[in-house]
């Protein structure tokens, strides 16, 4: 019995050491952690707000080009918008085979613009922090790997989709 009770004294004070030492750490963890929530709140509200804005540049900006080809001479009705959920599309009423998919996934906060036919289109949009995490910007790019900052502007993205769904390449 003494030899267990010499053995528990010597390795008693490692242990206390270790945890005192691991203490200090969750403490500090624990410290930080309702101000890291509230960043991560303030990040992910942010990011919202800038999603919320981007869907709806997008459906201004795709709403008001389509108003406008209306107008046109011999244009009339060649375009139908169907803006509902998670997915978006576009079609020409002259072959409703020809559409632009337009894709939003909140998780990533990105909206994809693709159709296939007559011409290939790909863009992708996505909402970014600026570093200092006060604002937001868009990324953009033709592949989702590649994307770049970009102004809040959707109006060339759009007009350039338009144009893919016509056979233009710009």
């Amino acid at each position: 019995m003494i030899f267990e009770l010499n053995l528990r004294l010597e390795w008693g004070p490692q242990m206390s050491h270790r945890s005192e030492k691991l203490a200090r750490y969750v403490r500090q963890s624990l410290t930080n952690q309702p101000s890291a929530n509230e960043a991560n709140v303030n990040r992910n509200r942010l990011l919202d707000e800038g999603f919320l804005r981007l869907r709806e540049d997008i459906r201004r900006e795709f709403e008001a080009q389509i108003d406008e080809l209306k107008r046109e001479p011999d244009c009339g009705n060649s375009l139908l918008c169907s803006f509902s959920g998670e997915k978006w599309s576009v079609f020409r009423i002259d072959d409703k085979g020809l559409s632009l998919s337009i894709k939003f996934d909140s998780h990533e906060r990105m909206v994809s613009i693709k159709s296939e036919r007559p011409t290939k289109f790909s863009f992708y949009i996505k909402v970014d922090l600026v570093n200092s995490e006060t604002d937001w910007y868009y990324s953009v790019g033709e592949k989702k790997s590649e994307l770049s900052p970009s102004k809040k502007q959707v109006d060339r993205i759009v007009e350039k989709a338009l144009y893919a769904l016509f056979g233009v390449e710009t």
